[in-house]
This record gives structure tokens, C-alpha cells and sequence, in this order.
């Protein structure tokens, strides 16, 4: 082969070994952005769990601090990554400088000529990558958070297990019935409304995201209809949770259960809401809701409350459209109808 034939030959592959690690950056942009940098370790999530860093010396093994920006190391040394998930998560894999190393939680290598720079400097970025691991998720049991007499008072209509489906969507129904009322204290006399359909009123029930076991949020909208008969202003009562929200079930039946705040309101506005001291009062309830789900929504479904307690030392008890007694229990029912989905939220 002659002179200026190598020259072409050498020149050709050079840019095709140019092109190629152009196509390699598109692939592994992370490789060929850490790989000059200084060695580091980090967990992915931050929150996942912990690592650990050890270096095998002769028979011994020393324990490292992954932070360490002045550890320096050698050829032949034998490092010794470990990633502990904490509950919660679960422990996915070890990437170096963006590459899957290992799918262990430990991971065991020897540094090579490469690896190491002359001022004895490991070149790579390594992550513990953690995810989250659903079927890890503790919840409490439901007599843990919700009082007894409730449990007792929704009785069958529970449903247990430890894989619900998924049910974080907004559900609607436009009749109320109360199927039981549990008086605590005989004394009061707060209204119940008769257990024949009304069609002034209807609940919303919005849960938000949901991992598996829990949820993020959840909504419990009753509206009652109008305070007055052709008032304009119609009453209504939020209850709201942001924590703590549990979720349980098999199939397509299941149970949520947390506690809530609940506040009344009015719309249009609230020009009379001075007049009526319940607006100003936020009551905490234990609430449970279970039924099946289905295509069309949330089918045989219960819904139960228990009073807590209330904002303020003497609220307004009882009385129409007042307020239920401390540890009085509401039982709800929609025989014949469905919590359907919600068109919008």
C-alpha cells in the first residue's frame, strides 16, 4: 500500500471514529460530560436511601466518606459501592458516569490504569439510583386511625387487602341518603334529613394522587341545596385532607379512610354567613368511603363520618342545618346509584 494510500485510509477512519463518538455523546450525554470530573458518588433520588463507601486494604476493609473531595486512590485498589434503600424505596441499579453497572445494591470493582489519573484521582461519576417500591408501602391498619364505633358502624361494608386499584379521580352523585344516624348525646337535636331521596343535593369526592396505598389529597364536597327556597344561595360543606390518606382493597372493591377538616359555605357569597355562627366553625371528622369500582364510577358505596371535634369550645350544636354532636356518626348510602366520574374537576 502506498504512502498517500495509508493517509486516506488512516484520514477515513479517523472521521469515522469521530462520527461514531458523536453518535455515542447523543446516546450517553452524561458519560462525556462527568467522566473528566474529580470522583463523586450521589444518590437519586437524595431522599432513596444511603451509600456507603469501602476500600479493600490487604485483609482489611476502610470505610470511606462518599463526600470526600481529597480522597485519592491507586491502581489494584478494590472499591466497594453499597446502596441501602429506606422504606419506602427499593434499590434499582448503579450507574457509572450515566452507564448501568450493577444491579445489586453492592457494587465491587478494581481500579484500572484508566480509571485513575497521575495526582491519583478516580475520573467517574457514580449514582445509586433509587425508585419507589409500592409494594413496600406500610400503611397503618384502619382501627389504628379511625375510632372504633365508626369501624363497627360501616361493618361490612369494608373491604381489606393491601392492593387497591387505582381510584384518584373526581366522582359525583346527585342524590343523598342518610342511612344511619348515631346519636352520641340524646340531648341534641341536630336535623337529619329524611332517608328518602332529595334531589336538592349531592356530594363530590375528589382524590388526588395516589400511590398505591395513599394519596396526596382528598376532597369531600356535600352540597345541600338552597339555604332558602328561591334564595339564590345555596349551601354547601368542604371537607378537605392533605396527609395521611389510606387506601385498601383487592380487586375492584376497596376502602379509604383519614381524618378531615370540614367548614360550611355559601355561594354566591356569604352577605348572611355572619348571620349563621356554623360558617365560622371547622369540625374534624374520621371519614371512611368503600364501595367498588367500576367503569362508570364507585358502585355500592358507603360513606361514614364521626365527629372529632370542633375549632371552637362551644359551637352551635344541633338546631336545622346545625351541627352534629361530638362522636355522633352519619352513615350515607346510594342504593340503585353510582358515584359516577366526574366530566370535570
Amino acid at each position: 500500500m502506498n504512502k498517500k494510500l495509508r493517509i486516506l485510509l488512516l484520514t477515513g477512519l479517523a472521521a469515522l471514529f469521530c462520527s461514531s463518538c458523536s453518535k455515542m455523546e447523543e446516546i450517553l450525554p452524561e458519560s462525556y460530560k462527568r467522566n473528566d470530573l474529580p470522583f463523586s458518588v450521589e444518590k437519586v433520588p437524595v431522599e432513596g436511601g444511603t451509600i456507603t463507601l469501602q476500600k479493600v486494604v490487604g485483609e482489611s476493609v476502610v470505610n470511606i466518606d462518599p463526600a470526600s473531595a481529597t480522597q485519592t486512590f491507586s491502581v489494584g485498589d478494590t472499591l466497594i459501592l453499597t446502596a441501602t434503600a429506606k422504606n419506602g424505596y427499593t434499590f434499582i441499579n448503579w450507574k457509572r458516569d450515566g452507564v448501568e453497572k450493577s444491579l445489586q445494591p453492592e457494587y465491587k470493582f478494581c481500579l484500572e490504569g484508566k480509571d485513575v489519573d497521575e495526582n491519583g484521582r478516580v475520573k467517574y461519576h457514580y449514582e445509586a439510583r433509587f425508585g419507589l417500591d409500592y409494594a413496600l408501602q406500610v400503611i397503618p391498619p384502619i382501627d389504628k386511625v379511625i375510632p372504633h364505633e365508626l369501624i363497627v358502624a360501616m361493618g361490612s361494608y369494608l373491604h381489606f387487602g393491601d392492593n387497591p386499584r387505582k381510584i384518584d379521580s373526581s366522582f359525583i352523585v346527585d342524590h343523598v341518603r342518610l342511612a344511619r344516624f348515631i346519636q352520641h348525646d340524646p340531648t341534641t337535636t341536630y336535623f337529619k334529613q329524611d332517608s328518602t331521596y332529595t334531589n336538592d343535593q349531592h356530594l363530590t369526592f375528589k382524590l388526588s394522587g395516589q400511590h398505591r396505598c395513599m394519596a396526596e389529597s382528598a376532597l369531600f364536597v356535600h352540597h345541600w341545596g338552597e339555604i332558602y327556597e328561591g334564595s339564590g344561595i345555596f349551601f354547601y360543606e368542604d371537607s378537605k385532607a392533605n396527609d395521611s390518606i389510606f387506601i385498601m382493597g383487592d380487586g375492584d372493591w376497596f376502602t379509604v379512610y383519614y381524618h378531615h377538616l370540614a367548614k360550611k359555605r355559601m355561594e354566591p357569597d356569604e352577605q348572611y354567613a355572619h348571620m349563621i355562627s356554623d360558617f365560622q366553625v371547622e369540625r374534624k371528622e374520621s371519614f371512611i368511603l368503600s364501595g367498588r369500582l367500576t367503569s362508570q364510577g364507585i358502585a355500592e358505596c358507603r360513606i361514614g363520618t364521626c365527629v372529632e371535634s370542633y375549632s371552637e369550645a362551644s359551637p352551635r350544636i344541633g338546631l336545622y342545618n346545625g351541627l352534629p354532636g361530638i362522636h355522633d356518626i352519619i352513615i350515607y348510602d346510594f342504593p340503585n346509584e353510582i358515584l359516577r366520574y366526574a366530566t370535570t374537576d
